[in-house]
């Protein structure tokens, strides 16, 4: 049964990214990238920006030299011989949508089996309800699935989560490799993986370390720098090319990491609720090793993401939409969905069984109701 309602609900997710395309004005870069693949095939990738007619303009930001995600799109037009934008939007978007379905799906089997469909659909209410900000979760997925960074929260993010809690529960090779080939494919995707990925993987594995011996600790450290080693390295020699600023003011820093919580999450009473549900999840994950592996990784983004301090730091340094994007590392929707599904089957337990499969959908429909914009609304 959950095998059928699993695939339904990819095909789902596959047909609304499709259907719900919302344009976006950093198409204008990210799609320029992929014509300036194409029209320049004898010039090294990134050597100049498209945006303007003569080649010696340099790259906006050294920085894009890290994505991948457009020139893939780039390849498989050339390759196919098909319209860059067919393939941009009516191909790859579309098998991400379904992926994102998938990839929820595996993680609510690690935490809650008994009633993953269930966090699924969910999630998957959350992200529709979660569209009054233009950088909120919600409209970082379907509606606009087809850019790299928007793949990077919806997809990469929880697949890294996902990966390194494995990891961390059984230490081998074959898991650091599968993790290691995450965060690769997620820098590719968007540079913003530079800042969000290390602390997703760090959540992960920190769980891992208590408790376990001392052959299982190296296991999980090495590992982790292992996987880590590409985007530590590329992250050091940004630092080192940048000019840190020599004073930086933490006087707002509380007010500022508020704002950069609204900006994902948004000002409306969903985001709010999500984030009061977050630090209660690890509560509800079934097995007791997960349970404690979970606990610590939700106490890791709180001591050291969701304080005053993070996230301003690294706006300073690195770049100022770190302020925000920084918070697309928390599984706020993740940790929200066990908690809505845990509380409606506690709730239902305590029903007659006629009225016990009214409660999600009641619990589902409130929050949509709550939603002051919907992500799929135009």
């Amino acid at each position: 049964m959950q095998r059928i309602g699993i695939t339904a609900l990819v095909l789902f997710g596959a047909i609304l990214v499709a259907i719900t395309h919302r344009p976006d004005p950093d198409d204008a870069q990210y799609l320029n990238f992929v014509v300036t693949a194409i029209d320049y095939p004898s010039l090294p990738l990134f050597s100049h920006s498209g945006l303007w007619q003569d080649p010696s303009v340099p790259l906006e930001l050294p920085i894009y030299r890290l994505h991948a995600y457009e020139l893939l799109v780039a390849t498989l037009s050339h390759a196919l011989h098909l319209d860059h934008k067919i393939v941009y939007y009516l191909i790859l978007a579309p098998m991400f949508g379904g992926m994102a379905i998938l990839v929820h799906w595996r993680l609510a089997q690690h935490l809650i089996p008994q009633h993953a469909l269930a966090m699924v659909v969910v999630w998957l209410v959350l992200i529709i309800a979660l569209g009054h900000s233009h950088r909120e979760f919600g409209n970082f997925a379907f509606v606009r699935l087809y850019q790299g960074k928007s793949i990077l929260v919806t997809v990469a993010l929880p697949l890294c989560l996902l990966l390194g809690l494995r990891f961390a529960e059984a230490p081998d090779w074959r898991r650091a490799l599968a993790l290691g080939m995450a965060a690769i494919a997620s820098l590719g995707m968007s540079s913003s993986a530079l800042a969000t990925v290390p602390f997703v993987v760090a959540a992960a594995l920190c769980g891992g370390l208590f408790g376990a011996s001392r052959t299982a600790a190296v296991h999980i450290i090495t590992g982790g720098f292992v996987s880590l080693a590409v985007l530590v390295a590329i992250g050091v020699a940004l630092l080192i090319g940048m000019n840190t600023p020599s004073e930086i003011s933490y006087w707002d820093s509380g007010r500022r990491a508020r704002d950069g919580l609204s900006t994902v999450l948004g000002g409306d009473i969903v985001g709010t609720f999500l984030l009061a549900l977050f630090p209660f999840s690890s509560l509800f994950v079934t097995d007791g090793r997960r349970r404690r592996l979970y606990a610590t990784t939700t106490l890791f983004f709180l001591i050291f993401v969701l304080n005053p301090w993070t996230a301003p730091l690294l706006s300073e340094i690195l770049d100022s939409a770190l302020l925000w994007r920084i918070f697309w590392s928390v599984p706020f929707l993740v940790s929200a969905s066990i908690c809505i599904t845990a509380l409606a089957v506690l709730a239902a337990n305590k029903l007659p069984r006629i009225a016990r499969h009214t409660v999600l959908p009641l619990l589902l429909g409130t929050v949509l109701l709550c939603s002051s914009r919907l992500s799929i609304s135009s």
